[in-house]
């Protein structure tokens, strides 16, 4: 016996096979509230982006610069948190982001002016790294300097200038 199927049912199963296949099967890291400042010179930067990218892989977490420094991280939506492990942080302030700068062509393929030094800018060159804890965070402070006067001075800024206690699975302390 064939069976004759509607090209609309055989349709419907070949997208909801596809659909189902799709995805990410690894379930989402969970995620822990961030919240911090970034001064610059000592005075609040007031645009930007601050990105934590965690160092076992996965989702970064990005917050978005308020006019007094403050910043509030998402991983998976707004504000949401960052994964709990250590993380390399880059911090972006581009002329394109500065909400009084009239003369930003929303349309531009720029992102202009980087007005803070490009160390910050990188992974790989900003020099900060951060343990984001399961519970017990204290806001992030990043103090960045635009040049640094003292050649013994280290370009890394301090965040939670604690050494951080270890983040890993807490699970023997629930017995």
């Amino acid at each position: 016996m064939v069976y004759k199927f509607p090209k609309v049912v055989l349709s419907w199963l070949l997208a909801s096979g596809l659909v189902a296949g799709c995805g990410d099967s690894a379930s989402p890291q969970p995620v822990i509230e961030v919240t911090g400042r970034v001064f610059l010179d000592d005075e609040p930067l007031r645009f930007g982006q601050v990105v934590f990218q965690p160092l076992s892989g996965g989702q970064p977490a990005i917050g978005k610069l308020e006019p007094n420094g403050k910043f509030s991280l998402g991983t998976y939506g707004e504000s949401d948190g960052a994964t709990i492990g250590r993380h390399r942080v880059r911090i972006v302030s581009y002329s394109s982001q500065d909400p009084g700068n009239k003369d930003v062509d929303s349309m531009s393929d720029t992102l202009g002016d980087l007005t803070i030094p490009e160390r910050y800018s990188s992974f790989a060159t900003s020099g900060i790294e951060v343990s984001v804890l399961r519970e017990g965070n204290s806001p992030f402070i990043f103090k960045l300097e635009s040049e640094s006067t003292d050649p013994d001075h280290s370009d890394s800024p301090e965040a939670n200038a604690e050494p951080l206690p270890d983040v890993a699975d807490d699970s023997a302390d629930a017995s």
